[in-house]
């Protein structure tokens, strides 16, 4: 038992770094495009898609190390603090801000009537998930493709093409964070790393209600997420699933946001996770068009823009898309050539 008490103890405290770490290289990328944010519902709003962002920068990261060979427990660790000590002014930035409007944070959430309603939906949710961390991964597709391939990798000091093993030719974002874990956690950091996705879905769907609705009973469409059986079953899993929801939602998100404000910004971050979607499954391709025919619909009948201009918002965030994308899915056909 205490040696259970304690992994667990270091599984959180090597996940909360992670968070911070990827929440500091995401405010470094997001203050290129938006200023800092106002209100507590932007406040978390920015530390999601930040975090999102760091994710996937640090997923490219890990990827560099792998094909250079690099891929050991030293030279991930050296830059993991590396990069702690780069964005530790982006970080602190950050945490002062909500210190700044956490009476504003205090009041618009916590003492709102329908928090003592809607907590125990997001807690019953988060115990029982945290709970299932406790486990080590038994499913067949943990086993083989999302923990098995990237041990492999571990093992090989870097990512190289397999040709016995077709799992190979996947794209790889999410498994490449799993193999941070992996290399600086454990099994049960990769599925704790599940229950992040598993959190930022359910806040991720509850702001975007309450952006489009403006109501607080909003916060409820998180709880339910959280709840859902089906939801709970994967969540106990390691699976790219939740990654995958979670990017695909957050490009919805920003273009939502962007069609009400009219902010570039907002179209590149859609674009972006649009990208990270790319690399964690070839399906997001679906995604990436039905999102790129709704720009054309926005600006052609309700902004009443010229086709030219459509067409320029359509390359633009296709263009993004695929650079982030073709990042995790073109790599190990390059590798194969070169064996």
């Amino acid at each position: 038992m205490l040696n259970l008490i304690i992994k667990s103890i270091s599984d959180l405290l090597f996940i909360l770094l992670f968070l911070i770490l990827s929440l500091g290289l995401g405010k470094r990328i997001w203050s290129f495009w938006f200023d800092s944010a106002r209100t507590a519902v932007d406040m978390i709003e920015e530390g999601v898609f930040c975090i999102c962002i760091g994710f996937g920068t640090l997923s490219l990261i890990i990827l560099i190390l792998g094909l250079i060979g690099l891929l050991q427990f030293w030279s991930v660790l050296s830059i993991f603090i590396l990069l702690l000590i780069m964005v530790f002014k982006e970080i602190k930035g950050y945490f002062l801000k909500c210190l700044s409007i956490k009476r504003s944070l205090f009041s618009k959430i916590f003492q709102s009537p329908y928090f003592l309603i809607l907590s125990p939906f997001f807690v019953i949710g988060i115990i029982w998930l945290f709970l299932t961390t406790r486990i080590p991964p038994l499913f067949y597709d943990a086993l083989v493709y999302h923990l098995g391939m990237p041990n492999q990798y571990l093992i090989n000091h870097s990512i190289r093409f397999m040709p016995f093993s077709f799992h190979s030719h996947h794209p790889f974002l999410i498994q490449n964070l799993f193999s941070i874990a992996l290399l600086l956690g454990g099994y049960g950091s990769t599925k704790l790393l599940v229950m992040i996705f598993a959190i930022l879905n359910a806040v991720s769907l509850s702001l975007l209600t309450l952006r489009l609705s403006g109501r607080p009973i909003s916060w409820l469409a998180g709880g339910i997420f959280l709840l859902t059986p089906t939801m709970l079953v994967v969540g106990s899993l390691v699976t790219v699933d939740l990654g995958f929801s979670l990017y695909t939602l957050l490009a919805f998100y920003a273009l939502c946001i962007w069609i009400i404000k009219k902010e570039q910004g907002w179209l590149i971050v859609s674009a972006l996770m649009t990208g990270f979607s790319l690399g964690i499954k070839y399906t997001a391709i679906v995604y990436c068009f039905g999102l790129c025919l709704l720009c054309l619909v926005f600006a052609l009948i309700k902004e009443r823009k010229s086709i030219g201009y459509a067409a320029k918002v359509c390359i633009l965030y296709i263009l993004v898309a695929a650079t982030i994308g073709s990042a995790s899915t073109t790599h190990r056909q390059t590798r194969a050539l070169n064996l």
